[in-house]
């Protein structure tokens, strides 16, 4: 009985705890949860110049390229469940953790993860930065969303 009793008296300490620290942060929500879209003036302004020159010789595969970003939509939610939604509709879907230093994770179905420093220049905006991982290159080397 006395064991249950500290039993007790432990959980209640624990949770106690974990809503003070919930309150501390506000709502408890992530700045990066919601609907967020791309901007689209940001596309060439923040490709990296030497696949820019690369792309503007090859207008096809640019506007492949431009189709993938132009009209996409990505929803971070509570629950963790990460979706990008292209403009013609298709999707992606992942999970997203929060890490220190404004640092994301995205890990994708097949357990590839992705790092992303995040930041909020201003209301309502978005710039994700991807943290490059052995060779890997991004063709934009920041993407900006606006809050949907």
């Amino acid at each position: 009985m006395k064991i249950l009793k500290q039993l007790t008296i432990l959980v209640l300490l624990m949770g106690m705890y974990l809503a003070h620290a919930q309150s501390d942060r506000g709502d408890g929500q992530h700045p990066v949860v919601g609907s967020w879209t791309f901007d689209a003036s940001t596309f060439e302004t923040r490709m990296d110049q030497g696949t820019k020159q690369r792309l503007d010789t090859i207008p096809a595969h640019k506007n492949a390229i431009r189709a993938y970003y132009i009209g996409r939509t990505e929803t971070f939610s509570l629950d963790g469940s990460y979706t990008v939604t292209l403009a013609d509709g298709s999707t992606l879907v992942g999970q997203w953790a929060a890490q220190n230093n404004n640092i994301v994770l995205i890990t994708t179905p097949d357990g590839s993860v992705f790092r992303k420093r995040i930041s909020f220049p201003a209301p309502n905006r978005l710039v994700m930065v991807n943290i490059a991982s052995g060779d890997t290159k991004s063709i934009i080397t920041e993407t900006h969303f606006v809050k949907n």
